[in-house]
């Protein structure tokens, strides 16, 4: 059964390489950095590598008894796992480094690398189940496909790749009706005031919506920048950020086209996908928690709902 389950598995990863592809051809932007980065290739040969790696893997789950397709599926799950240790190496090797900082160094190319090597063990014999058992071993890929965006918070989220930008945007959150921040919010603009003294960007743009009261979002944010020595010359308030697509928008409407972004590590994937789809460079910067936000676990279930609709859309 194990077989079966590791061969679904990469065949969802290929199946969700060829729709990346698709999208890029059509003029989207492709995901399949994500898992697999292969930016180190010309973009028609690693398109053309990738192309043939998810077609050859989605032939052996399709006709598994066949012995040319589960031999190219073998060759197929093999490359690209080569290719995702690469990846983690090179992630490994930023991080030592200090180019980037990570409180979880485990990159998620490892895990998909993981997958791939059982992918190509479980090829490399037929299916040893038939029929409603073989596809009830679809379910646990399925699964982990769903579970995708967790996987990036848990990764990619807590990894900071803060650099030299334009403007450091902190993405808005709670401001009570008194004008206080919310904890959620005080890390956010705490963190995008220590990323400007660092001097990685000239201006900071506070992005947010209405707040409990008469204080917006941007207004609150601004004044507790303030207070921390930012000047309000460098500031510029975004009353339109009702939404993570919004603030991305208004990005663009400020001319700006590399940015440092700062939220808490469970937005911060889907403010990349949001920013790759609106053409805007965004280098994201996890806030750290003053204490552990309560309602977390919803606000993780909220983003993995919220990054699939997103790039379903």
């Amino acid at each position: 059964m194990l077989r079966e389950i590791l061969r679904w598995s990469v065949g969802v990863l290929a199946l969700f390489g060829s729709a990346n592809l698709v999208r890029a051809g059509l003029g989207g932007a492709d995901h399949n950095v994500w898992w697999v980065d292969l930016r180190w290739l010309p973009s028609a040969i690693g398109g053309c590598v990738l192309a043939g790696c998810c077609i050859a893997i989605v032939a052996g789950v399709v006709i598994p008894h066949s012995r040319r397709a589960r031999a190219g599926a073998v060759v197929a799950c093999a490359v690209l796992a080569v290719i995702g240790v690469v990846n983690a190496v090179t992630f490994w090797m930023l991080l030592s480094r200090g180019v980037i900082a990570s409180d979880v160094p485990v990159p998620l190319s490892i895990l998909f690398a993981a997958i791939l090597w059982g992918g190509a063990w479980a090829h490399a014999r037929p299916p040893s189940v038939v029929g409603a058992r073989r596809v009830l071993a679809a379910v646990p890929a399925l699964m982990l496909a769903g579970a995708f965006p967790l996987l990036q918070s848990l990764t990619f989220g807590l990894t900071n790749y803060a650099r030299p930008a334009e403007a450091i945007v902190v993405f808005g959150a709670r401001v009570y009706a008194d004008g206080t921040p919310s904890d959620a919010l005080s890390d956010r603009v705490r963190e995008g005031v220590r990323l400007y003294h660092a001097g990685l960007a000239p201006r900071v743009v506070m992005s947010g919506g209405p707040g409990d009261g008469a204080i917006s979002e941007p207004e609150a944010m601004q004044r507790l920048a303030e207070s921390l020595g930012v000047p309000c010359a460098a500031i510029t308030q975004d009353r339109s950020g009702l939404n993570t697509a919004a603030t991305i928008g208004a990005c663009k409407d400020l001319g700006l086209s590399r940015v440092v972004a700062v939220s808490h590590f469970y937005h911060l994937p889907r403010v990349k996908l949001l920013a790759e789809h609106q053409g805007v460079t965004a280098y994201t910067a996890p806030s750290p928690q003053g204490r552990a936000l309560r309602a977390l676990p919803v606000f993780m279930g909220r983003e993995v709902a919220a990054w699939w609709w997103y790039y379903v859309c």
